[in-house]
């Protein structure tokens, strides 16, 4: 075989300081796009996170403006257990403000949230029926079976209510 020959460094056309300056150019475009992809992919991620926190602390302004609620449920019952006040609360308890916010689809998003109100659904089911139970009692002229129920029923869930909320 034959070494093949290189031509002369002369017969070679020579790079130009253009040719250089193209080169350059070249690299720092395709590093400039690189990083604007990076950037953007970056932001993305920022945004995408900032809307699950405010949907997050949406979901618990929400729950806590519904406990909220629930809570003065809670006492104008007893007012109208112990006080003879007439009790104007919601005794379905998917209507009650804690009920309609419960069983809103809203929460499908957040599987954790979602076995959270799993959690608390039959403790305000509990609620509701034992108050009704309590109304019925109270209008049968039973008041201390009724004070009794609240007692050993109504005060002992909200306690439970209270703990799990507060975890939460």
């Amino acid at each position: 075989m034959k070494d093949v020959e290189k031509p002369p460094r002369s017969a070679r056309p020579a790079r130009t300081v253009k040719y250089y300056l193209v080169c350059f150019f070249s690299v720092m475009i395709a590093i400039m796009i690189l990083m604007s992809g990076i950037v953007l992919a970056s932001i993305q991620k920022v945004v995408t996170s900032q809307q699950e926190n405010m949907s997050i602390t949406s979901q618990m302004e929400q729950l806590q403006r519904a406990a909220k609620d629930h809570y003065a449920w809670v006492v104008a019952l007893s007012n109208y257990i112990y006080e003879g006040q007439k009790f104007e609360g919601q005794l379905d308890a998917t209507q009650c403000a804690f009920g309609q916010f419960l069983y809103q689809s809203d929460h499908a998003d957040d599987p954790d949230f979602a076995a959270f109100l799993q959690t608390i659904e039959p403790l305000h089911n509990q609620l509701h029926d034992q108050a009704k139970e309590i109304i019925t009692l109270q209008e049968n002229g039973e008041a201390e079976q009724a004070k009794i129920i609240y007692q050993q029923t109504i005060a002992p869930v909200v306690t439970e209510l209270v703990q799990l909320l507060d975890q939460k």
